[in-house]
């Protein structure tokens, strides 16, 4: 199992952004906009927030094969979403981009991709410690050996980056199920508080790695 946070940079100024993401003990950024890029927030865009990121010591990626933008099939089966936005990238996530995509960010973190047997079976919050940040943002701090919870907050952690402030607005929740299901451990940076653990959709259906989100009442076509 691995740990992968997410955050959306939303409005924040850039020192905010990376007194964020100190606080949280992250190390390395995976921009997943398809279009990284911000007109009102020009230092989110990819050719100025990649060095200035490395410059504070993170390292940054930009991986558009799982950036949103995805438009619904005319026959989707993830009818249950009524956003067009969450139907087309449930959609997408079936398709072998999608999949090769999720596949390198977790072999990159030294993960299995195939799942564990706890997959698609929704994580009880109320048993997990939950990661304090830190006090202080002047450095990043080392690797912790105390506990697998202040581990998987370690220096090395990796946050999947989109634009909007909360997940639950963002196709990163989406990528956040897909995780889950494959046995792995999804952490949603929103503010100064504690990172928040996922949950499975509600809605899914889920056979083996495999996500449909139907419309209630409807049966899921996971074949």
């Amino acid at each position: 199992m691995v740990t992968i946070y997410t955050i959306g940079h939303s409005t924040h100024p850039a020192s905010e952004f990376i007194d964020l993401l100190k606080l949280h003990r992250i190390h390395r950024i995976v921009d997943i906009r398809t279009v990284p890029g911000s007109a009102r927030y020009p230092h989110f865009n990819r050719e100025r927030l990649g060095p200035f990121l490395r410059q504070h010591h993170f390292t940054y990626e930009h991986e558009p094969a799982l950036g949103g933008l995805r438009k619904p099939h005319k026959e989707s089966v993830n009818t249950g979403w009524r956003n067009a936005s969450f139907r087309g990238y449930a959609d997408y996530m079936s398709t072998t981009e999608f999949q090769d995509a999720l596949e390198r960010l977790i072999h990159s973190l030294g993960g299995d991709s195939r799942g564990s047997g706890n997959a698609g079976k929704p994580r009880d919050p109320a048993a997990e410690t939950p990661v304090t940040p830190v006090t202080s943002t002047s450095t990043i701090p080392a690797r912790s050996t105390r506990s697998t919870a202040s581990a998987s907050a370690s220096a090395s952690a990796t946050c999947l980056m989109c634009a909007e402030a909360v997940p639950w607005r963002c196709h990163r929740s989406l990528i956040a199920d897909a995780l889950v299901v494959r046995g792995h451990e999804v952490r949603h940076i929103i503010n100064r508080q504690p990172a928040r653990p996922h949950r499975l959709n509600p809605m899914a259906t889920v056979d083996g790695t495999r996500l449909v989100y139907p419309r209630q009442g409807e049966k899921a076509e996971t074949s």
